[in-house]
């Protein structure tokens, strides 16, 4: 994390603001020599929820559109509309419907879908889409896979139940087993993929005590023929299975009615297997952080260290 950190103060702009969880704040601070979106002392403030959305929107340019807002005006743009709308939800709801559609579609947005005047809607554009937006780096680190249970919570907050909703990953190195002919990779922590078989690619999410049990051959034929067959108790099919083939990646849907997603990513031959639940299968941390950035537009990857990547961010 400091190397990186030295390399952001070494090769960025001095008014580049460092957007990333709240946690190291203070250390992005001293180590770049930048300033950041929010830290101990500032994540009670709305940038909690704005951050959080935009690591778990599956929406590129609405992202962009948060941070390009926060990094440029920080929040002067939800302040303000609060005090049109004297309404935080309907604020919130304006910002998501604006942020990811330009300037002028923004304005129409405002004053027709929410009766803003056209001096409010101008106003607002000031912050939400400046002429000369501040250079932003986004940082995207293995801590914040533990911590996903809290970005996530925020970023869905529902302004009418006044709570959000937890979402997590569960990361496994994977290690090859052949049964029945097939390749399982199975996963220490409950996360089984099952390669090569009959019906093509296929996977599941396994109890860890059904891996552990003491036949351990009968249940990986039980765990086979399952993810053969999605059928079964023991597997529990997931919404999407997701593979990351160097840099190549697939998405197949499996079950529409599960909760849960796997991700599979191959590197040369080495295995990590990740379980989510499925609201985050498509999110912007798990495309840049897991997935490396493929197929997105506004992320430029700048610079990398183990377990920590630095996101150029442009709009």
């Amino acid at each position: 994390m400091v190397t990186s950190l030295q390399w952001i103060g070494n090769n960025t702009a001095n008014n580049t603001v460092i957007t990333s969880w709240w946690d190291f704040g203070h250390l992005f601070t001293y180590e770049a020599n930048r300033p950041v979106t929010f830290d101990g002392s500032s994540q009670n403030s709305p940038r909690a929820y704005w951050v959080g959305k935009a690591l778990l929107t599956s929406n590129e340019t609405l992202s962009v559109g948060i941070l390009r807002m926060l990094a440029s005006s920080g929040d002067q743009a939800p302040l303000t509309l609060d005090n049109y709308t004297n309404n935080t939800g309907v604020s919130a709801q304006i910002l998501t419907d604006i942020l990811g559609v330009n300037k002028t579609q923004a304005i129409t947005i405002m004053t027709t879908q929410y009766n803003l005047t056209q001096a409010q809607a101008q106003t607002i554009v000031q912050y939400t889409h400046p002429d000369n937006p501040t250079p932003d780096v986004l940082i995207t680190s293995s801590d914040m896979v533990q911590k996903a249970g809290w970005w996530s919570y925020f970023g869905s907050w529902n302004f009418t139940s006044n709570n959000g909703s937890n979402y997590q990953y569960l990361a496994s190195e994977m290690n090859n087993t052949t049964v029945n002919n097939k390749t399982l990779l199975i996963g220490s922590n409950a996360v089984v993929a099952q390669a090569n078989g009959t019906n093509g690619t296929s996977a599941g999410i396994v109890d860890t005590n059904a891996i552990t049990s003491n036949d351990t051959q009968t249940t990986l034929n039980e765990i086979s023929n399952e993810l053969e067959t999605g059928n079964g108790s023991l597997v529990i099919q997931p919404h999407t299975l997701t593979i990351v083939n160097n840099n190549t990646v697939t998405q197949t849907l499996v079950s529409n009615s599960s909760e849960y997603s796997i991700l599979l990513i191959n590197e040369n031959g080495t295995y990590i297997g990740v379980a989510m639940n499925q609201q985050l299968e498509n999110s912007m941390f798990t495309k840049l952080f897991f997935e490396g950035g493929a197929g997105l537009t506004h992320f430029k990857s700048l610079y990398g260290q183990p377990g920590v990547m630095v996101w150029g961010v442009t709009y």
